[in-house]
């Protein structure tokens, strides 16, 4: 029978090496989850300062305070079934007779429209609830933004193939063969189908 400590200096440098590869595995997944942690809570602590910063800077660029974190809510159907959604915003603002729904960002990438969350987030307000419109108050330069969505029309991209098969189409005009001009016309018409399929 082989005895645990009976190893050749091949073998427990081997277990030494899988010990030591354990032991740093699990440190370094102990130091990353207290570095998320921190980074975390860095965020919440900054996001919260934020937003207490906000209502005087609202206050002092003109704006009265109708309500701040709010829990509004409203109601979309799955498959007909209501769904109430619910929204809390971070102040409800009037100004000049007009009421606005502010959106309070902080940091480097959610202040700006082009974060993908911060603009959805914004659409909702925009959609469904009843204002004059939406600010995105960036607290870290301090500037207002007004969201204005207007009529938001997506606009296609042609595919590639779409495009080739138009361009077969138009040479299709020149061939003089009646059986290449009607594969052309089918390719034209399937590819018309599946492009208006999607």
């Amino acid at each position: 029978m082989h005895d645990l400590f009976d190893l050749s200096l091949l073998e427990k440098i081997g277990l030494y090496f899988i010990i030591a590869l354990l032991f740093i595995i699990v440190l370094k997944y102990w130091i990353t989850s207290k570095v998320n942690s921190y980074k975390h809570n860095k965020r919440i602590k900054r996001g919260y300062k934020g937003e207490q910063e906000a209502e005087r800077f609202l206050q002092k660029n003109g704006f009265s305070i109708i309500s701040k974190q709010e829990e509004h809510s409203y109601t979309i159907y799955e498959n007909q079934n209501p769904v109430a959604i619910k929204l809390v915003t971070d102040y409800v603002a009037e100004k000049d007779g007009m009421v606005y729904i502010v959106e309070v960002k902080t940091g480097s990438s959610a202040p700006s429209i082009n974060n993908s969350s911060t603009r959805r987030q914004i659409l909702e307000y925009y959609h469904a609830l009843q204002c004059d419109g939406v600010i995105l108050l960036d607290m870290e330069d301090k500037v207002f933004k007004y969201i204005d969505f207007g009529d938001i029309k997506i606009q296609k991209k042609y595919p590639l193939y779409f495009i080739l098969t138009l361009i077969v189409a138009v040479l299709g005009i020149f061939f003089t063969s009646i059986l290449l001009k009607i594969a052309v016309c089918m390719v034209l018409l399937l590819s018309v189908f599946f492009y208006v399929r999607k």
